[in-house]
């Protein structure tokens, strides 16, 4: 995959336009997402390989609460209020990234297989840009990704908000405020790297991590004590558990594993 930034800008940058802005949008990503998954059904090697889910609109409050704890106020940097997911196995899913980027208008992306985030999570991911202008979002994921992230979503959410609280107040981390956000960062490490072990996905690790952040990405299990403070995870992300109603595109239900509904 050439070339591209790793981070996409919205034209606004004020959220209420931006949030009109993808409602005006929001059919022809429906749209395009669907003719894209047409497109992976004309592919004999990918038939049974691939599914779609395609997210409700982000909410107005999620939207402001990443805006402030994300992206430092920054507006322009909300790129995902439309957003989909491509779930496809472990052996077509890069062809699948790469298909992606010749259909759609992408203007950034990022490999997060060879350059796993903080958490140890991997996919493809991508910023398309609509006929309108507005940036929206697609990731390619297998299906055990997929399959953990109630889990993770939760465990990364509750690392990232003893760091936020941290940083309204204008303090430094307490010791036992390390603890509680080290121990949601191991929760979600574990997950994604057993993944990631038994499904060969440490072997396109990109060469430039360092030594340190290489070992973090392949420990399949953390040694770690559970703080004592009352913590729970947070309700799993909602937007992305329902899927648009299109024609030909799955919905993944959330009472079965992506495997056993991974049919196009």
């Amino acid at each position: 995959m050439g070339k591209l930034p790793k981070i996409a800008h919205q034209q606004f940058d004020n959220m209420d336009d931006i949030m009109a802005h993808a409602k005006e949008a929001e059919p022809e990503f429906a749209e395009q997402m669907a003719r894209f998954l047409d497109l992976l059904n004309e592919d004999p090697a990918l038939q049974g390989n691939v599914a779609l889910t395609v997210g409700k609109m982000k909410l107005y409050n999620k939207a402001r609460d990443n805006i402030r704890d994300k992206f430092d106020g920054d507006a322009s940097m909300l790129c995902d209020v439309l957003r989909a997911k491509m779930v496809a196995n472990v052996d077509v899913v890069k062809q699948v990234a790469e298909k992606a980027e010749e259909f759609f208008d992408i203007v950034a992306k990022e490999d997060r297989v060879a350059n796993p985030n903080e958490f140890g999570y991997r996919d493809y991911k991508f910023n398309l840009q609509l006929s309108n202008g507005h940036v929206c979002e697609l990731q390619c994921v297998i299906p055990e990704i997929a399959a953990v992230n109630d889990i993770t979503h939760a465990a990364r959410e509750n690392s990232k908000a003893v760091k936020n609280q941290a940083g309204v107040e204008d303090r430094p981390l307490t010791e036992k405020e390390i603890g509680e956000r080290d121990y949601w960062r191991k929760v979600a490490l574990t997950e994604h790297n057993t993944i990631a072990v038994k499904g060969g996905l440490n072997d396109r690790l990109s060469e430039d991590l360092s030594d340190n952040d290489r070992l973090m990405l392949t420990v399949p299990a953390f040694p770690v004590v559970r703080f004592k403070a009352a913590a729970s995870p947070k309700d799993p992300d909602p937007e992305m558990s329902l899927s648009v109603p299109l024609d030909g595109v799955l919905k993944l239900d959330r009472n079965k594993t992506p495997q056993e509904t991974l049919i196009i």
